[in-house]
């Protein structure tokens, strides 16, 4: 990396003589712009190299800080820093916000991790079975001591006006 960087800077030292020697405006800039491009490279290579021999969190420490932010994401939404709550909500939501102009904002999808956590709080909030229960409305104990109507249908009685009818013709008596 450290020889990457040295090439770089060659790079920039050739790109300002021949911004010193040209005289157009355009090639100028043009050369200004590869300038900084290049420079911008270099800044990301030191950066690298910089962090090269420090090792990485452990399995740990990286856990918990997940952890803390999935237990309560307002604490990072509200320090009040733009770039936190854009991080929160990229973190929250699967996709972007969707708004319709007859219903105004429509409720986002929820990434994975919050998905997961939503179904397991759900559980909790699951309404009791009413079997074996008492019922929840008081009955007067007359009511119960009828006896059952059957179910079954009554019979079906043949109308009088219909036995006349055979093949689609009046009998004529």
């Amino acid at each position: 990396m450290k020889l990457e960087i040295v090439a770089i800077e060659k790079k920039i030292a050739q790109f300002l003589d021949r911004i010193v020697e040209s005289d157009s405006a355009p090639v100028i800039g043009a050369y200004e712009r590869k300038v900084e491009e290049l420079e911008r490279s270099k800044l990301v290579m030191l950066e690298k190299t910089a962090r090269c021999g420090t090792s990485a969190k452990g399995y740990d420490e990286t856990f918990r800080t997940a952890f803390e932010f999935l237990a309560n994401p307002w604490k990072l939404w509200g320090t009040g820093n733009f770039e936190d709550k854009r991080i929160v909500q990229k973190l929250v939501l699967a996709s972007h916000l969707e708004y319709d102009w007859n219903e105004g904002v429509r409720t986002p999808e929820l990434s994975l991790p919050f998905r997961m956590l939503g179904t397991v709080l759900d559980r909790e909030k699951v309404m009791a079975d009413r079997v074996g229960f008492e019922p929840t409305v008081s009955f007067h104990p007359r009511r119960f001591s009828r006896p059952l109507q059957s179910t079954t249908l009554p019979p079906v009685r043949a109308d009088p006006a219909h036995s006349q009818m055979r093949g689609g013709r009046k009998r004529v008596s």
